[in-house]
């Protein structure tokens, strides 16, 4: 949910641009029709603009996150990540997250040491599906979390998600502060999957 909210944040400035140019069109259309058929599609893309915009729930009523908001949110976010994250973490939390924290790397490279100290030190059948991009027909694993949110997620295919430059370096710095002098199985098959894309 974390990573998700992050995209999110990432995304506000592309769907802002997005609500202009309708706006616009909404503008153009008006000159163009009726005044009842106005109001239908005036209501209707409100309606759609309001499903799509990221939005947050006040006492008062809903308003638009603005960047302040985001930029003050962020490192809660990460202190949630940084929490359950870590070496360590349950199976489930290993799996789920390598592949659904892979995509905010694009977005905030900082986080990719915290990602790859997790992924080297899971446990190699772990990591293996995590980097398997195209898993033969029927050996896709997938796990099942109960809760308030019942849900199916994928646990393969982190290098499809991940940018592949940042997560070289960091294990190129990763080698070099550990003073490897040969390089271990986990170092090899994550750079090969980076390479890969």
């Amino acid at each position: 949910m974390s990573a998700n909210a992050l995209m999110q944040f990432n995304q506000l400035p592309a769907e802002e641009q997005t609500n202009q140019t309708e706006e616009q069109q909404l503008t153009d259309d008006k000159k163009d029709d009726t005044q009842n058929h106005e109001s239908s599609q005036i209501s209707q893309n409100q309606s759609q603009r309001k499903a799509r915009d990221f939005q947050t729930a006040t006492t008062d009523g809903t308003q638009e996150l603005d960047p302040k908001t985001i930029k003050e949110c962020e490192p809660i976010f990460f202190n949630i990540i940084e929490t359950i994250f870590r070496q360590g973490c349950p199976k489930a939390t290993c799996k789920i997250g390598l592949i659904y924290l892979a995509k905010i790397i694009n977005y905030y490279p900082d986080f990719t040491k915290q990602y790859l100290d997790v992924l080297l030190t899971s446990p190699e059948n772990i990591r293996l599906a995590t980097l398997e991009i195209k898993p033969l027909p029927g050996t896709e694993e997938e796990v099942y979390v109960s809760g308030a949110n019942t849900e199916k997620y994928r646990t393969y295919g982190a290098p499809m998600e991940w940018n592949s430059l940042y997560i070289s370096q960091q294990l190129q710095e990763t080698v070099i502060q550990q003073e490897c002098e040969v390089l271990e199985q986990s170092h090899i098959e994550i750079f090969d999957a980076a390479i890969g894309q």
